[in-house]
C-alpha cells in the first residue's frame, strides 16, 4: 500500500469513536461512570469519568471528576531516545488544558493508532481483541505559549492509561489534586 493511498484510508471520525470506546471499556471495568463533552465542544473535553462511591470508614459518599481531551495519533513520532511520543496539539486545546483554575482536573489522552483499520479489532471464536494503548499527560503547570497553530507535547511513554491509573486519577480528584 502507498502511503498516499494509507493517508486516504484513514477515517479520523472512526479513530476517535474507537478511542473513545477504548477509554469508556476501561472506566467501565473500574466501575467508574462515563459522559461524553458538551456539543458544541467549546472547552476542549471529549469525556468526562466520574466516580460516587460510599466511604463506609468515612461514613459518607466521595465523589471526583476528571475531564478528558482525546486525541488520536497516526504520526508516532518518538523522541530520539525513543522515550516519549511528541505529539502536535492544536494551540486551542492546549490553551483549554493549561492552567489550574479549574474544578476538574484535565488530562490529554493520545492513541497511537496504525493506519490500517483492520488492525485495530481482531475478533476470534471466544471475544474480540481491541488493540491499542492511551498515554496520558497532564498540562496544568505547562506555560503558556505564543504558538498561533499547534504545540509539541512530549508525553512518557511510561504514561500508559491503565486501571490503575484511571483509578488514581479519580483518587487524587476525590482528595482535590491531580496526578
Amino acid at each position: 500500500m502507498t502511503e498516499e493511498k494509507s493517508k486516504i484510508d484513514v477515517d479520523y471520525d472512526y479513530a476517535e469513536q474507537y478511542q473513545k470506546a477504548y477509554v469508556k471499556m476501561l472506566a467501565a471495568r473500574c466501575r467508574l461512570m462515563v459522559t461524553e463533552g458538551s456539543q458544541p465542544d467549546r472547552e476542549s473535553i471529549d469525556l468526562s469519568i466520574s466516580s460516587n462511591r460510599y466511604n463506609p470508614i468515612l461514613g459518607y459518599s466521595e465523589s471526583g471528576e476528571i475531564k478528558l481531551q482525546l486525541k488520536t495519533d497516526f504520526q508516532h513520532q518518538l523522541s530520539c531516545d525513543k522515550k516519549t511520543l511528541k505529539y502536535s496539539l492544536p494551540i486551542k486545546n492546549y490553551r483549554d488544558l493549561i492552567g489550574c483554575r479549574i474544578a476538574a482536573p484535565r488530562y490529554l489522552f493520545v492513541m497511537p493508532l496504525p493506519r490500517q483499520q483492520h488492525l485495530w479489532v481482531h475478533e476470534m471464536n471466544n471475544g474480540a481483541f481491541i488493540s491499542g494503548v492511551c498515554y496520558w499527560v497532564n498540562l496544568t503547570n505547562h506555560p503558556p505559549t505564543t504558538n498561533k497553530t499547534n504545540i509539541t507535547i512530549d508525553i512518557p511513554l511510561t504514561q500508559i492509561v491503565t486501571l490503575d491509573v484511571l483509578q488514581q486519577m479519580l483518587h487524587k480528584a476525590i482528595e482535590g489534586e491531580s496526578l
